[in-house]
């Protein structure tokens, strides 16, 4: 009797399996133990053949008997042997081929068993798995009934997958495509939560609420086909992206509060500006007004402090007010042509007198490729350039800062570039970066001692970008460093400038003081094809190897070539031609350096087109007559306010002004600066009284002009403006000459102005000198340039 074996044991293993197989597939488990009953399955192949040599052997013998002719009886023998022969190898054909097609049958279901098992296995297995990441599961029919889901599902919606699927628990839908959405029976409609599916093409959003909390799913249909018959299906899956939507919200709500302090900024500093403004307006105007009187040098001197004062408090406000605007998106650049070489060297030529007073060299130096004229947005582009250079100066202690300038053709196109050199301590690199932000400075002795707030390179970093540039610190270090600002050639219209004196070949020797003068001396020459030698003043002085008399030209200090000239020797080796760089204290002794035999002389900073012209021949001499630049604002600012003697009588009485101004301080302003110029004055407090004030005087000699401020009690200067042109309307009156004076040089209020029927403005603070010429000219027609009065 055999031992049967141990259920669940594995032959190669040993390994234990549960009853029905355990983790193995169930039909082969049951193959491996299964035990044939007695009988079953086809004969051995041991008993066909038997079977078949007897009957061979039966047959041989029958042949043998037949072959026997005695022996006739045995005929029926052998036929009855062979049929049954034959009949036993029919037999015996027939269940060799019945236990094959068995034996296939077999193999065939077990594979299908097989199958079938690791379908449900493997469906099993991607339930788990969609289970486990969360995602919401639902396979649904065309009239909206659910065929299946997941446990997140059921989860999700407060019931057992039997429920959602006996119940049809489905979301409600609505959004923008709720009308082609299939439609939800409100008695299958779930009732336990609330969810609403929001169709928006391919993925939607579907929102559970629960009360205290709710969830949201980002939705996605999938068209599938039924395992039964094919019958379309839609798989719906469901991500959770609840986190998400939070971020958005706090984003948005961040921003939100980020815009309304950004507006509120604004009009802080819009407000704050225009009060600052106005009384901004009586210091500077008034202190204007005060030195253009008889005044002793020391009472000069406290007017002078006075107006400086002023106007660095005024160059901030315009700084705060240009930084919000551009952060507001409301800035708007206003191109126009101008000759740039001329507006580099008076931009530089401004800043002389601050460097002169620290000692500083300052410098200009342009390519021959630079164009003459350029359409953008001079006031702007000055700017920049301003609050580089100051900034240049305003941080060195020692050396000079310089402007280069020059075309340089990149991977993009040319581009004008600009280059600020200075000689300062550098930048620390923890503030590399920093500087180009509003209300930040390098933190370090020399900042400290400056001052400043720290926007003027913010405002120019910003303005570069309206102009479609960029403004870097392209080097810095102990020797000093070089911001640079790049203009892209192709979006400004240029034109070349003209021909310059050609100084090709010429040999020049430059002996200064100034090394960082010189250079630049040297650099301008160079760049023109001259060839330069730069020589100590000690050195020509004691003529070491230096041949003068074989060089075309000699540039030396002033002082150095009075000092050479009353030497006896230097007269005879003296260069064919020689120019005297002047400064301010040597600039009053000009008689006595020509009478010495000095031809030509140059002011610092020293211009391009001056320099080419003397050592080229063109220049005829004489005595200079460019100021100084720090001092010729001093002097002109006093030129334009002469004392009342010399203005109250300079012409007869010019007409009638209507001014409508609530400030005391801006009124006594205005009507002494147009009174001193001849005109008469009658102030409004308003609008409605200036109108009162031109309506009555039709008998009498109308106003030649009107001068409107625009924020008034009452009535404002816009309101009565637009009262008056509808006036001049219906009774077909010329329209009145109108300036309007504001505070408020926003762009905005500009274009309000403009709409009104305003011919120009007048922004505060007023220059006295400046409102005179701009009244003189709107009385006559003209139309100037009114955007700012302010010195």
């Amino acid at each position: 009797m055999a031992v049967p074996e141990r259920p669940g044991a594995d032959d190669a293993t040993g390994r234990e399996a549960d009853a029905d197989g355990g983790g193995e597939n169930p039909a082969r488990f049951r193959r491996r133990h299964r035990r044939e009953p007695p009988g079953a399955g086809p004969r051995s192949p041991g008993y066909f053949r038997i079977a078949l040599a007897a009957a061979l052997l039966l047959i041989i013998a029958d042949v043998y008997y037949f072959l026997d002719l005695t022996r006739l009886e045995n005929g029926l023998l052998s036929a009855v042997a062979i049929a049954a022969a034959l009949a036993l190898m029919h037999r015996i054909r027939l269940e060799r081929t019945a236990a094959r097609e068995l034996a296939t049958m077999r193999s065939r279901f077990e594979e299908l068993e097989d199958r079938a098992w690791e379908l449900s296995e493997s469906e099993e297995r991607y339930r788990t798995i969609s289970d486990a990441f969360g995602d919401l599961v639902v396979i649904r029919s065309a009239d909206n009934r659910v065929a299946a889901c997941n446990a997140a599902y059921a989860a999700a919606f407060g019931a057992s997958e039997a429920e959602v699927v006996e119940h049809d628990i489905l979301p409600v839908f609505a959004g923008d495509d709720a009308a082609s959405a299939p439609e939800v029976p409100p008695e299958r409609a779930d009732r336990r939560v609330s969810a609403v599916l929001r169709r928006r093409g391919a993925l939607s959003e579907l929102v559970i609420d629960r009360g205290a909390q709710q969830t949201w799913y980002q939705w996605l249909d999938v068209p599938v086909r039924g395992s039964k018959h094919g019958q379309p299906l839609t798989l719906s899956v469901a991500r959770d992206i609840t986190s998400f939507k939070r971020s958005l919200e706090l984003d948005a709500a961040a921003r939100q509060q980020a815009e309304e302090a950004s507006r509120a900024k604004s009009r802080f500093l819009a407000m704050a500006s225009h009060e600052m403004r106005t009384p901004l307006n009586g210091i500077i105007g008034m202190s204007k007004l005060l030195g253009s009187t008889r005044l002793t040098r020391e009472q000069q001197n406290y007017t002078d402090a006075l107006a400086r004062s002023g106007h660095s408090l005024l160059q901030l406000i315009e700084g705060m007010l240009d930084l919000t605007t551009i952060e507001a998106g409301r800035f708007s650049l206003r191109p126009a042509w101008f000759k740039l070489p001329e507006m580099l060297a008076e931009t530089v030529e401004l800043l002389q007198f601050s460097a002169s007073q620290k000692g500083l060299d300052l410098a200009l130096v342009m390519e021959p490729g630079v164009p003459g004229e350029i359409k953008a947005d001079l006031e702007r582009l000055r700017q920049i350039l301003i609050n580089l250079l100051g900034n240049a100066i305003k941080f060195t202690a020692r050396g000079g800062v310089r402007l280069d300038v020059a075309m340089e053709a990149q991977q993009d196109g040319d581009v004008l570039v600009f280059r600020v050199y200075d000689t300062g301590p550098g930048i620390g690199a923890a503030d590399r970066e920093r500087i180009f932000h509003e209300f930040e400075r390098a933190d370090d002795v020399n900042s400290r001692q400056a001052g400043g707030v720290g926007l003027g390179l913010s405002i120019s970093s910003a303005l570069a970008e309206q102009f479609g540039g960029r403004l870097d610190l392209e080097s810095t270090g102990p020797q000093g460093s070089c911001f640079t600002f790049a203009l892209p050639a192709s979006l400004f219209d240029l034109r070349p400038r003209k021909p310059l004196p050609d100084i090709a070949g010429m040999r020049v020797i430059i002996a200064l003081d100034r090394s960082f003068a010189a250079a630049a001396l040297a650099d301008m020459l160079s760049l023109r094809g001259a060839f330069v030698r730069m020589v100590s003043p000690d050195d020509l002085r004691a003529g070491k190897g230096i041949a003068v008399k074989e060089s075309d030209f000699l540039i030396a200090d002033a002082r150095l070539l009075a000092t050479l000239l009353e030497e006896s020797g230097f007269s005879a080796a003296r260069p064919a031609g020689m120019a005297a760089v002047l400064s301010t204290e040597t600039k009053a002794h000009w008689a006595r350096y020509r009478a010495l035999g000095i031809e030509h002389w140059l002011m610092q900073p020293v211009r391009e087109e001056s320099l080419l012209n003397v050592v080229s021949g063109r220049h005829n001499g004489g005595a200079p007559s460019r100021e100084e630049p720090g001092i010729a604002r001093r002097e002109e600012m006093a030129a334009l306010q002469r004392p009342p003697a010399a203005q109250d009588h300079r012409r007869p009485a010019a007409g009638r002004i209507v001014l409508a101004e609530d400030n005391d301080i801006n009124a006594l302003l205005v009507t002494a600066a147009l009174s001193k110029a001849g005109y008469q004055v009658e102030r409004a407090h308003n609008g409605e009284e200036a109108l009162e004030l031109i309506e009555g005087s039709q008998g009498d000699a109308p106003p030649v002009l009107v001068l409107m401020d625009m924020h008034m009690p009452a009535m404002g200067g816009i309101e009565a403006i637009t009262r008056l042109r509808e006036r001049e309307q219906r009774q077909g009156l010329a329209p009145l000459p109108v300036l309007a004076l504001t505070a408020d040089d926003a762009a905005e209020s500009r274009e309000a102005m403009t709409a009104a029927g305003a011919s120009g403005y007048l922004s505060k603070p007023i220059d006295p000198a400046r409102l005179v010429e701009i009244a003189d000219a709107t009385i006559r027609g003209h139309k100037p340039d009114t955007a700012s009065t302010a010195v």
